[in-house]
């Protein structure tokens, strides 16, 4: 494809609506030295070429895109972004149907002051370009290779991201880290993927080159791209102020670029192709076909769903159990009117509160003797608890459940346990009050080991009292237990 340079006035009073929206692509990637710029200047020209409306923003400070282009405008993406002039009037026409949004020493400024914005940062550039929606076809971005604010708002403004990967082992490793920072942007923005992945600097000369190749074929597969391949004529390009095409069009780089774009065009197609099929296939589940004229529309059948069967608290469903309204179940009862006058649904009936058997059941009084048979032999601090719990058994005003008494049955089993010695032994002698032995830093007596030992006292008895407290107990009698 052979293309003369051509000059285009400033003037971007061409732009009219397509009436389309418009496909966002922005060319990144973490490592620098990859041909970023030049591969979304060549991509640009390429789809212009063939009569699209491209815009192409440069959001990188250093303006390589302006260069490769030739053209020194005067406004540029800082300028749209902080509001400083028209929209119409900051676009450049850098060739037929490729505008250009600049970039430059502005914009570091301009990061700044996203950075400080206080509520969604990330969607400064989006805002900003949403005003030439439907005026171009394909919005191509141009971003720094550090990952910052305006990068993230590049990621955020578009749909599809293209990375250059050059035949080295750092550009791979910035191609790993920059998919991991694209996972994160994705959580927020799901319809944006890595849909190309361009290998660039393809020398045929260098085995270096062929393996890196191979390892990007076998992990991204039909990701990536038809190669770029090394050409000095488009290194060379720049410092003329065109691009690879005009400079050097029968070249391997220009047929690089060229393959490149149209594959993107194809793709790209595809996908519309496919949104509008989903489209059309939602819009007629949801509008049917109507019938022919003279036909009868065909009668839907009423369904009406049978209400499920309540269950009360405490029902099970049995296994095999056919519930009321199923296949097989017996007919339902009519319902019959509640106190008001209104019918209700027949619901089964509540389920009896089973009661232990006679046999099992706990009494007031069969605790009492219980405690009076094993009173006499208990510790003192054991008599005296179960003097409390008698007189609060004792006591006709409380009404005791049979949950209560069940509690207070396992306390009395416990305190007798723990007054019972060890089998093969006999009881335990009481220590015989007086003072402590003294010993090299200890007191023999004094404030202090009298009050460890009330402590000490003190803990023995505390999970006895906790549990008769679960037994619904009041914590001021639990204290009386106590002493």
């Amino acid at each position: 494809m052979t293309l003369e340079p051509k000059e285009y006035g400033s003037d971007p009073a061409g732009a009219r609506p397509s009436g389309k929206r418009m496909r966002r692509i922005v060319v990144s990637l973490l490592k620098g030295g990859v041909a970023k710029s030049e591969t979304a200047v060549s991509l640009a020209f390429g789809l212009a070429a063939r009569g699209r409306r491209v815009l192409l923003v440069d959001t990188d400070v250093q303006a390589h895109c302006s260069d490769m282009l030739g053209v020194e405008p005067e406004r540029g993406l800082a300028d749209l972004i902080a509001g400083w002039g028209a929209p119409e009037r900051i676009l450049v026409e850098a060739r037929e149907n490729l505008w250009l949004l600049a970039g430059g020493n502005e914009l570091a400024a301009l990061k700044m002051e996203i950075a400080r914005r206080e509520m969604a940062s990330e969607a400064v550039l989006s805002e900003a370009l949403e005003v030439f929606e439907g005026q171009f076809d394909y919005l191509i971005m141009d971003t720094a290779p550090g990952w910052d604010t305006l990068l993230v708002n590049a990621l955020y403004a578009s749909n599809s991201v293209l990375s250059p990967v050059s035949m080295e082992p750092m550009a791979l490793s910035g191609l790993v880290r920059f998919e991991e920072r694209l996972q994160v942007i994705q959580k927020y923005k799901p319809d944006l993927r890595l849909r190309w992945v361009v290998p660039t600097f393809v020398d045929g000369r260098v085995k270096k080159s062929a393996e890196i190749l191979n390892q990007l074929r076998e992990k991204y597969g039909y990701l990536v791209g038809p190669p770029i391949k090394y050409s000095v004529k488009a290194s060379e390009a720049p410092a003329y102020g065109r691009t690879v095409f005009e400079h050097d069009p029968k070249g391997t780089a220009a047929q690089g670029y060229d393959q490149l774009t149209e594959r993107i065009l194809q793709d790209c197609e595809r996908d519309a192709e496919h949104r509008a099929r989903g489209f059309l296939k939602k819009t007629l589940a949801l509008n049917p076909a109507p019938p022919p004229p003279g036909a009868e529309p065909a009668a839907r059948p009423a369904v009406v769903p049978e209400p499920l069967p309540r269950l009360v608290a405490g029902q099970v469903r049995e296994a095999g159990e056919v519930l009321p309204g199923q296949a097989g179940s017996p007919a339902r009862e009519a319902p019959q009117p509640n106190r008001e006058g209104f019918p209700t649904a027949p619901g089964p009936a509540p389920a009896a509160r089973t009661e232990p058997p006679e046999e099992t059941r706990l009494s007031r009084q069969g605790l009492i003797e219980k405690i009076l048979e094993v009173k006499e032999s208990a510790s003192p601090r054991s008599k005296a608890k179960f003097s409390w719990i008698i007189e609060r058994l004792e006591n006709t005003g409380r009404k005791w459940t049979q949950t209560d008494l069940s509690s207070l049955d396992q306390i009395i089993d416990k305190m007798i346990r723990s007054d019972e010695p060890p089998a093969g032994q006999g009881p335990k002698p009481l220590p015989e009050k007086g003072p402590l032995p003294a010993g090299p830093g200890r007191r023999a007596s004094g404030p202090l080991t009298a009050r460890l030992q009330r402590k000490k006292e003190s803990d023995n008895g505390s999970e006895d009292l906790i549990q008769a407290q679960t037994a619904g107990l009041h914590p001021g009698d639990a204290r009386a237990a106590e002493g």
